[in-house]
């Protein structure tokens, strides 16, 4: 949409005679390009709300919700919030309107009967001292000030303690919450306020009720005021409504498009504009043919969100020194690791970085995706809404770099786990001192922990970053361990090759879940016991192969899948397996079932075909939600799907074979009795057998 129209007019006269400091937009500071300032204030201070366009530049901000801001505000505060936003609140967006009297008491009277339905719970007292060391460590003062004068735990006396010099986000009206609604303010922002600039801190109850106690030392009550129902006709028509829902179904004004606006349309609103902020918007509207790219569109999100008071990216951003100062490690292990235990990490190469799947987790908050147990700061969570556009456009910003490649195929000879169980343990190159595993401590500092390294992390990112720590994270205190594609270790089928011995770490990762930890971690028995899904392992086994793939159920009775050569082996009860050959060395003698009532099934596949070679594929396998997997093959074309799958009563199997067809009939060879053949339905065959011994 074309949003070139009168600027400066519209400019001038929607914004101009403020009386109070101009509105603070944390992030406008890292946009040194005007175009950009300007979209994010037109967001920031939702002018679109009312002068709607379809510009997807800008992102609308939305504004509190009001359903229960009588509960929260007593008569008086709210009208003074109405009559003077920036006098109530200094720095706000909220913009002044002009009104009577008349209206603003009959306004107030709205608003003040807008009450919660239900009493909040009853939280735990807070502690003022507690609220106090949460608000300086977990990340506030990264958006608000500091307690003037407050010197952090840790730092020297000789350091001088001053206030910061970029704009903090006021709290006044934190003040003036009675204590039970600031307590669940606090526990959930994004409910009141879910445009996520106020984020989720994942706080608990007595956390909450602790930053409360701080900062709020005296608990205000709640004025009544007598309501008035012309108050809600009249915050409607003068366009309150527009930005704010109370809850009871009004309509926003009315208004002309952005790219129709005349200068005299937004005469009622003012924002406080300074010049600088006044310069950018019309630098916006004059550019409405600019079309953001990847990069830019992940500047102007992290700039919207604030991401840049905590976080890096490309040189902009980054705590300043004297929010910094506010972030301490966690323990004496965390200080050894210099402002990497301490500082949220930078963003730069974060789309090439992190999979895709893991930034949502990241960005949503999910459970897990936490892997800093060094750091006091949270990471919080902004609302799924308003980072959703992240998740691509950080993929598209920061794709991979070509040079780098790495081959995680488990195809080549030198891709085994216990090579790479070697180099992460204590006799390689001792990766467990700084990293957790499988829920096992690091012997030393407590860094990222590698459980979740293959979901986490996009494997040429992780081949570059072990090649070249110091390059792709300047500020690591990760070693260089290869110097020229070489290691200072050897070891069998890789020597000395950086990039192979890479390639076996990842490998190792990649099957953690089901390996023995790595040297100097444990000294815990091999044997693998089923407890309360199966176990899924890969190993080199009798009667199975070279290719096994033995399947441990907690009912006690066990499977064994020949991939090589697409078929069950082998079943047995009691103990599963003993994994020392596989996890020590795969040329030791071929695992054994360690359980009794051992039976070889029968060599044949589910299908043979008419022709004396048949050609077949192992494609595979899936698990369902208790952990089961069903085998997936091609025999001569045909695919099939295959699983066992214990009884109820635990003592024998089901097996279920499917395959898809385009014939009429398919004779299956089951792994009991006679071959059974089976017409089709819907062009796939289904054959249901017991297997019992």
């Amino acid at each position: 949409m074309n949003l070139r129209f009168c600027q400066s007019l519209f400019v001038a006269t929607c914004f101009i005679g403020a009386t109070s400091a101009a509105p603070i937009v944390p992030g406008e500071r890292h946009l040194k390009d005007n175009i950009a300032r300007g979209e994010l204030l037109l967001g920031e201070l939702n002018c679109i709300a009312c002068h709607k366009t379809d510009d997807k530049r800008i992102v609308a901000k939305s504004a509190p919700l009001l359903a229960t801001i009588g509960s929260r505000l007593d008569a008086a505060n709210i009208t003074k919030l109405a009559s003077n936003p920036h006098a109530f609140r200094p720095g706000t967006t909220m913009p002044r309107l002009k009104h009577s009297d008349q209206k603003l008491a009959n306004i107030t009277a709205y608003l003040s009967s807008l009450k919660r339905n239900r009493a909040l719970p009853q939280y735990p007292n807070g502690d003022s001292d507690r609220g106090r060391s949460l608000y300086h460590s977990i990340g506030c003062v990264a958006c608000h000030a500091p307690q003037p004068g407050l010197r952090p735990r840790g730092v020297d006396d000789f350091i001088e303690i001053t206030p910061p010099t970029s704009p903090s986000v006021p709290i006044t009206i934190a003040k003036i919450y009675p204590r039970a609604e600031l307590t669940a303010f606090l526990l959930n922002p994004l409910a009141i306020r879910p445009s996520g600039r106020m984020p989720h801190m994942k706080l608990t109850a007595a956390e909450a009720a602790d930053l409360t106690t701080y900062l709020q030392p005296n608990s205000p009550t709640i004025k009544e005021a007598r309501v008035a129902s012309l108050g809600r006709r009249e915050f409607e028509s003068i366009g309150c409504a527009a930005c704010h829902d109370t809850g009871d179904g009004l309509q926003a004004m009315k208004a002309k498009p952005l790219a129709q606006i005349k200068a005299a349309d937004c005469r009622v609103a003012d924002y406080g504009l300074d010049d600088q902020q006044k310069l950018s918007i019309r630098a916006a509207l004059a550019s409405s043919n600019r079309r953001p790219t990847a990069t830019q569109r992940v500047h102007q999100t992290l700039a919207r969100l604030n991401c840049y008071a905590c976080h890096e990216r490309n040189g902009i951003g980054g705590l300043e020194e004297m929010r910094a100062i506010h972030f301490q490690p966690r323990d004496a292990a965390g200080k050894s690791l210099g402002d990497e235990g301490r500082i949220p990490p930078p963003l730069t190469h974060a789309g090439w970085k992190l999979t895709k799947n893991w930034m949502r987790q990241i960005l949503t908050g999910a459970k897990g995706s936490e892997i800093r147990p060094h750091l006091v700061a949270r990471m919080p969570m902004f609302g799924e809404n308003n980072v959703t556009p992240l998740f691509d456009d950080f993929a598209n910003a920061d794709p991979p770099n070509p040079i780098i490649t790495i081959d995680i195929s488990g195809a080549q000879k030198h891709h085994r786990g216990f090579l790479g169980r070697h180099l992460i343990g204590n006799k390689g190159l001792n990766c467990i001192t700084c990293h957790g595993l499988q829920g096992k401590k690091p012997t030393g500092a407590n860094f990222m922990d590698l459980t979740q390294t293959t979901k986490r992390l996009n494997p040429t990112w992780f081949m570059a970053f072990l090649l070249d720590p110091q390059t792709i994270r300047p500020r690591t205190m990760m070693p260089t361990f290869f110097k020229d594609g070489k290691s200072p270790l050897s070891t069998m089928k890789a020597g000395k090759d950086a990039r192979m011995q890479i390639e076996q770490m990842w490998i190792y990762l990649r099957e953690a879940d089901h390996a023995h930890l790595p040297d100097g971690f444990s000294t815990e028995s091999f044997v693998l016991k089923p407890t309360n899904k199966p176990i899924v392992f890969r190993t080199f086994m009798e009667h199975a192969g070279t290719q096994a793939i033995a399947v441990g159920f907690p009912q006690g009775i066990h499977a064994a899948f020949d991939a090589k050569n697409v078929r069950w082996a082998i079943v047995w009860r009691g103990a599963f397996l003993d994994a020392e050959s596989t996890w020590q060395d795969r040329f030791t003698p071929l695992a054994r079932p360690l359980g009794t009532d051992v039976k070889v099934l029968p060599k044949h596949q589910a299908f043979k075909p008419e022709e004396e070679k048949a050609d077949w594929q192992f494609r595979g396998y899936r698990l369902d939600k208790s952990g089961v997997p069903t085998f997936q093959y091609s025999i001569h074309g045909i695919h099939f799907e295959d699983r066992l799958e214990p009884s109820r009563d635990g003592q024998s199997f089901e097996r279920t074979v499917r395959a898809t067809v385009d014939t009429k009939q398919l004779t299956i060879h089951g792994l009991t009795g006679k071959p059974k053949t089976v017409t089709a339905r819907d062009d796939v065959v289904v054959v249901k057998e017991t297997v019992a011994w």
